[in-house]
């Protein structure tokens, strides 16, 4: 409904109640023909009653005094829950974000101190150790990989470095060789 003849309603029926505030508000307007000679004489007045606050008076005389408008009695319910939005009514949703807060929180301190027991045991080093490496890393946010720790005492020496490599190129030889075998026998078997 719209402003104007919503304020004309509640002022005849003190039943009726308006929730929350007006949406837009705006002006009326007096219609007429194309290039009319009055629009402009008309349009000046309405500014000059505007200015003189002569328009709010008409509007009061006809919407609060005239035609059966009556007084409402301003009555405040202490039980009025409308959905304002105060600390009151927003209380909850605090509270649930900060316990998915806490509830975050622990679940990455459980998975660090998880991810810091898989490197102790596989690489063998102590759990001080891996723990400080492992938190300068994650608070390290200009870092973009995340250093390996090795033990140093597992590090391959250089002598079996190389024969690792060799073997490896070996065995990747050889199963390409195998590959391409069975891939012709394969193209035989189909002819």
């Amino acid at each position: 409904m719209e402003s104007a003849t919503l304020e004309y309603k509640l002022k005849r029926d003190c039943h009726l109640r308006k929730v929350g505030g007006e949406l837009d508000s705006k002006d009326y307007g007096i219609a007429m023909p194309a290039n009319s000679p009055y629009r402009s004489i008309i349009n000046t007045a309405i500014l000059k009653l505007k200015e003189n606050n002569k328009l709010n008076e008409i509007r009061d005389l006809w919407w609060n005094t005239k035609f059966g408008a009556t007084p409402c009695p301003e009555e405040k319910d202490e039980n009025d829950v409308e959905g304002d939005l105060e600390v009151e009514n927003l209380l909850g949703a605090f509270l649930v974000l900060i316990g998915g807060l806490f509830i975050c929180l622990f679940i990455t301190a459980a998975e660090f101190m998880n991810e810091v027991r898989n490197i102790v045991v596989r690489e063998q080093v102590s759990h001080k150790e891996v723990f400080i490496k492992e938190l300068k890393a994650s608070l390290n946010f200009f870092q973009l990989q995340k250093p390996v720790i090795r033990n140093p005492s597992r590090a391959p020496s250089v002598n079996s470095r190389s024969s690792s490599q060799k073997s490896h190129k070996s065995n990747r030889s050889n199963i390409q060789g195998q590959f391409v075998n069975n891939f012709l026998e394969f193209e035989k078997g189909q002819q």
